[in-house]
């Protein structure tokens, strides 16, 4: 556990596509550490050129001072930083607790993301193998192209720096192409019960219409059960904004109850960045994917 998180603290404060752009904000009592909050740098698309945007990392509380304000002393300084930077944006995914406090300190809940998924492979539930990942590429593509909705910039180059933030938790790469189009598919695989679960965090389509989209998605279906270890596929996404991607989704998976909540805070005076149907968010989005 030690070496994982020096590997992330590197990647998320460290490496030099943070330096100069990452604040760390500890709020202390004498030498006790009471309590930290962080964000760092995050390329957003959307939202217009050079845009100044930042994701806000977990909000961490000692037990010794929880119930004494710390919590949002921290908030209070995280929206000080923030304007000190000059940020256009704060984005976040706060859990169920904590976001009526950060809407209490001025963010804005835009929307949830919900759970969508999809049964694979009822063999795979029976074999319970190991997930060989031969059939998919762990480089991340060149040239990615987004669908133009706000979301984490189609740049292969930071999604390449993203590896680093969640060590030892591969990521795969499924690629489609048809008519001239071109889909780039994420996903990792998680253990739900001791069953795996192809968890997809990006979808990057590009113009393709929700016909493609969704002959990638079969596509990357018969892929997984081809491996055969596979036994469900998931994604959340935001069902507010009208993607292709939504309707090839809506098409394919079930929609669950499941949801995460994401918040904004915008110093710039634009208010494109609280309209739900603007942002086109996925689990990939996350800090933690």
């Amino acid at each position: 556990m030690e070496s994982w998180f020096n590997r992330r603290f590197e990647a998320l404060y460290e490496h030099p596509l943070q330096e100069g752009r990452c604040r760390i904000l500890l709020a202390t009592e004498g030498e006790a550490l009471a309590g930290m909050v962080s964000y760092v740098y995050w390329p957003l698309e959307g939202t217009g050129k050079n845009c100044r945007s930042y994701q806000i990392l977990g909000v961490l509380v000692s037990p010794d001072f929880r119930g004494k304000g710390v919590f949002a002393t921290l908030l209070d300084a995280m929206k000080q930083a923030g304007t000190d930077d000059k940020a256009d944006y704060l984005i976040g995914f706060p859990v169920p607790a904590s976001k009526p406090a950060f809407v209490k300190k001025g963010w804005t809940h835009v929307f949830d993301l919900s759970w969508y998924i999809r049964p694979l492979s009822i063999l795979a539930a029976l074999r319970r193998r190991a997930f060989k990942g031969g059939a998919f590429s762990s480089e991340v593509p060149e040239n990615l192209e987004s669908d133009g909705f706000m979301q984490t910039a189609a740049d292969s180059n930071f999604w390449k720096y993203r590896r680093g933030l969640m060590p030892e938790w591969p990521s795969w790469w499924h690629e489609f192409q048809k008519d001239g189009y071109r889909v780039c598919i994420q996903f990792r695989i998680g253990v739900r019960k001791g069953l795996n679960e192809a968890i997809i965090g990006k979808i990057y389509p590009g113009s393709a219409p929700a016909t493609i989209i969704r002959a990638a998605l079969r596509s990357l279906f018969g892929a997984l059960r081809k491996e055969g270890s596979t036994v469900f596929v998931s994604l959340a996404l935001n069902p507010s904004c009208k993607t292709e991607t939504l309707r090839a989704v809506e098409k394919m998976f079930l929609k669950t109850g499941k949801q995460i909540h994401f918040i904004n805070m915008s110093f710039s005076g634009n208010t494109d960045g609280f309209s739900p149907e603007d942002w086109n968010m996925m689990r990939g989005d996350i800090d933690t994917w």
